[in-house]
């Protein structure tokens, strides 16, 4: 079973920068549960109370440095944002941009897979991961418009935990790169 998570960025800083504790109208996040229902929160507290209640492995694009960041930076009590940290490399954590990174030693957009097709963040995460999992690869359109192919394991995308263990056992060529990518900052907030 997979849930699929999205926060809104702006929305997110806003929470995590404010002292009060009303709930706004603003949606903070959204999720995607195994049965297609869609889950809106106004607060963080709501979205990762939700997520620690059900059952099943979260998937998300660029979570690890981004979407569990904000949502536990704005998370109103410490058993909340700590729950949100030990989640960020998990076995129960398929972070898509993070094990394409990993993969290929450089970071890319959600937008360059032709296969996020959605009206929201969340629908295209869905999207991409059913489509890579159905097919066993994920095309890229690269900056310069040509197709790239990512090749699943027969497993289907890897765990964040997975995704590491494979970088460090064979590391992205970054031969070519003259700045390379830091590949552990997508996750470093989470060990400090």
């Amino acid at each position: 079973m997979f849930i699929y998570i999205a926060v809104e960025p702006t929305n997110a800083e806003a929470e995590a920068e404010s002292e009060s504790e009303t709930e706004s109208n603003v949606a903070f996040g959204t999720c995607i549960d195994a049965a297609g229902e869609t889950y809106t929160f106004t607060t963080a507290d709501a979205m990762v109370t939700f997520l620690q209640n059900t059952p099943g492995t979260f998937v998300t694009f660029d979570g690890a440095q981004t979407d569990l960041r904000l949502l536990a930076a704005a998370a109103s009590d410490g058993f909340l944002t700590d729950w949100v940290t030990t989640h960020v490399t998990s076995i129960n954590h398929i972070d898509i941009h993070e094990a394409f990174v990993l993969e290929f030693g450089y970071p890319t957009l959600l937008s360059s897979f032709p296969a996020a097709v959605g009206t929201t963040k969340v629908e295209q995460i869905r999207a991409l991961h059913a489509s890579a999992c159905s097919t066993g690869f994920a095309i890229r359109k690269t900056a310069a418009g040509k197709p790239q192919t990512w090749l699943m394991p027969a497993t289907g995308m890897r765990s964040t935990v997975d995704a590491q263990a494979q970088a460090v056992q064979f590391p992205p060529d970054q031969s070519w790169m003259s700045t390379p990518f830091d590949v552990t900052s997508l996750w470093a907030w989470a060990a400090a």
